[in-house]
């Protein structure tokens, strides 16, 4: 067909060897100026069994009967992820996201784009934890950060125009290692003094603890002071010595590091 008589271009999938197809809805126009014709496939496009794409011209009174093909590669990248959180403080994650590809093709891979969210399926709420960029295999999560609204951590490889649909995913779990059961008996006997023997309960998971420090504390724990340690991971007391002066502390906090 010469090109003087082309209205325009219609893309379709298709089977090879085969005269099955599915119209993408795609149409550019013969008009256009560029020298290169172009058409942007939506994303999410289903391939189905399809493994070509034709691509027709149209006159103003028939479709053309042999396309033009091209052999559809689709980029797939599985991840795999894992996630130890080491914010040993109940109810706050922080640690590093690590992940490979298990398998697939990254050669479309621009970065990789982590998200707590409420579900596996992340469609419900959702907050970016970070980005890296292809080759960085891990993304710190910084300390503190509330699990309040998380339940699951979703890993996204991103090209440079679409994220991946389907995440990577893992359900969070939250590291608790703070001790319960703080007991003091104030044994020094003279006014605004203490001293005596300060025990806890230790926690069901230590795997991350490596010591614990004990302090008196103001009402708000801004103000704070030291009692002897750091204390290896398994004592569940400490003496604070007598004739301590009580000052403006009102409290003790067994803390882990």
């Amino acid at each position: 067909m010469e090109t003087s008589q082309v209205q325009d271009y219609l893309l379709y999938l298709g089977l090879n060897d085969t005269r099955q197809r599915s119209s993408l809805g795609l149409s550019v126009a013969a008009a256009s100026p560029a020298t290169v014709r172009q058409a942007d496939v939506l994303e999410d496009t289903s391939l189905a069994t399809f493994d070509q794409i034709w691509v027709y011209t149209r006159s103003t009174f028939a479709e053309q009967t042999t396309p033009a093909i091209q052999v559809v590669s689709d980029a797939s990248t599985v991840l795999t992820v894992n996630f130890t959180d080491e914010d040993l403080d109940e109810g706050e994650l922080g640690g590093k996201i690590a992940f490979d590809v298990a398998s697939g093709d990254t050669s479309q891979v621009v970065i990789f784009a982590a998200y707590g969210a409420d579900s596996e399926d992340g469609r419900g709420y959702r907050f970016a934890l970070g980005t890296v960029q292809l080759g960085t295999w891990s993304l710190d999560v910084s300390p503190e950060l509330s699990v309040q609204n998380f339940s699951h951590l979703l890993l996204y490889a991103r090209s440079s125009l679409f994220e991946q649909t389907t995440p990577a995913i893992i359900e969070l779990t939250d590291v608790n290692a703070s001790v319960s059961g703080t007991s003091f008996t104030d044994l020094d006997l003279d006014s605004e003094e203490l001293g005596g023997l300060v025990s806890w309960i230790l926690p069901y998971n230590m795997a991350q603890v490596e010591n614990y420090n004990v302090y008196l504390t103001d009402g708000l724990g801004t103000n704070r002071s030291q009692i002897n340690g750091p204390l290896p991971a398994t004592a569940d007391s400490i003496v604070l010595p007598p004739n301590t002066p009580r000052q403006q502390y009102t409290s003790l906090a067994p803390c882990h590091d």
